[in-house]
């Protein structure tokens, strides 16, 4: 009886070399755990981000679309000068001698983050600006791409005759606008920025930078 108490005496507990490699294993697993865990989160972030930029941009693309349907007369981008600004007139609506609504979309620093990607918006000719949407980067993207990405482009669309010059009389003429916005809402992860396009033919009443355009544009918001 005295032998085999001895023996379990000897048997009991965990040798120094055993809690070694237990521990060794832990930190291998908890390595791999959280690594795992953190590349989930990153491309959880970056669909998040990305997701985020494509809304954006479309409800951007669309609220644009819509207003601008309306237009009577288009200031700015004038016909094969594109802009980050667009101005534009809108009819009220209440008659033949109504009072037009001035629109202005442009891209300054609103947020005053030091970076100037801030689409804000503004339908009282400038006056008050309410932001569109942020992380604007067609900027940037031009700066890689080597070609200019302007936000706004009003395509003149006249036939060339045979000195080469375009026709203005053309009747597409200042008629279709596109919208091209690039929104990236992190410059650090793995997701380009989002591309929202659409192009927007105007009216026969549509007025391509007609004379009664003022001569100075509308300011930029006043930053606080």
């Amino acid at each position: 009886m005295h032998s085999l108490l001895s023996r379990f005496k000897e048997e009991d507990g965990v040798s120094l070399t055993e809690l070694v490699v237990t521990l060794f294993l832990l930190g291998v697993v908890s390595t791999i755990f959280t690594s795992v865990l953190g590349s989930s989160l990153t491309a959880t972030r970056n669909i998040e981000g990305a997701t985020r930029a494509n809304d954006d941009a479309r409800i951007a693309v669309l609220t644009i679309g819509r207003e601008l349907r309306a237009a009577a007369t288009i200031c700015s981008p004038r016909p094969d000068t594109p802009s980050d600004m667009l101005w534009f007139f809108v009819k009220d609506g209440t008659g033949v001698a109504a009072t037009e609504i001035e629109y202005v979309y442009k891209v300054v620093d609103y947020d005053t983050d030091g970076n100037v990607d801030d689409l804000v918006r503004s339908n009282d000719g400038g006056a008050t600006y309410r932001p569109v949407v942020e992380d604007v980067v067609n900027t940037a993207v031009a700066a890689d791409l080597g070609v200019a990405q302007p936000l706004f482009t009003n395509q003149a669309g006249g036939q060339v005759d045979s000195s080469g010059s375009t026709v203005a009389a053309s009747p597409s003429y200042g008629k279709v606008i596109s919208v091209q916005v690039w929104v990236d809402k992190s410059a650090v992860d793995n997701i380009g920025p989002r591309l929202e396009f659409t192009e927007i033919a105007g009216r026969n009443i549509w007025t391509p930078n007609a004379a009664t355009c003022p001569v100075t544009p509308p300011a930029d918001p006043v930053i606080p």
